[in-house]
């Protein structure tokens, strides 16, 4: 009897730690010890542990992409809509993690030099390097492929994508996003004094 109920208890662990990022629902949380945040100190890349926690107080677009240059191509729509809308850092935070364990054979230790290299050229850049590909698994995404997920400033998820951003799924990415903004611009006079300023810049991708 009490092996079945560890059993049963260490399933209920299991469930509650992984789940799918799903539409009204609040994002779950993924913290990231392995790589982590990449930040720029004279020439020098360092990373320090990152949350999902560190995205609460305005909207955020997260990139979950394997390191893979076909993950990078997927989002190329995105990329460029992303650029002409120009959207403030005040406004929104753009996340780019990308998963080191996802990469191609081979290519691994390439991948943390590609993003520090190109962390240098866009210091102001908001990535995050999965070295051990936990949010892979936590939020139940496909391997080899590429996510897109909103959230509003409470952390609740607006929208999901996996796959390919098509121009109908980047119109609706855009528009969601420009909802999400203006609803968060109109819940506080000056957002940009509670939060740290961020350069959502697309480009710094490996």
């Amino acid at each position: 009897m009490r092996l079945i109920t560890l059993l049963l208890l260490s399933s209920l662990s299991l469930s509650q730690a992984i789940a799918a990022p799903s539409t009204g629902k609040a994002l779950p949380s993924l913290s990231i010890n392995k790589g982590g945040a990449l930040s720029l100190e004279g020439d020098e890349v360092s990373h320090s542990p990152w949350s999902t926690d560190q995205l609460s107080g305005k909207p955020a677009l997260i990139q979950y992409l394997a390191a893979r240059p076909a993950s990078k191509k997927m989002t190329s729509l995105l990329t460029v809509s992303l650029e002409q809308k120009n959207y403030q850092p005040q406004q929104l935070n753009v996340v780019a993690i990308v998963n080191g364990d996802d990469a191609i054979f081979g290519t691994g230790g390439f991948v943390s030099g590609q993003l520090e290299s190109n962390k240098r050229k866009y210091p102001n850049s908001y990535m995050v390097l999965d070295k051990a590909g936990v949010g892979l698994g936590r939020w139940q995404l496909k391997p080899k492929s590429a996510a897109i997920i909103l959230i509003d400033e409470q952390g609740i998820i607006q929208f999901v994508h996996e796959g390919e951003t098509t121009a109908d799924i980047v119109s609706t990415i855009i528009t969601t996003l420009d909802a999400l903004i203006a609803q968060n611009t109109s819940k506080t006079s000056e957002p940009s004094l509670a939060f740290k300023l961020t350069d959502s810049n697309r480009q710094a991708l490996p």
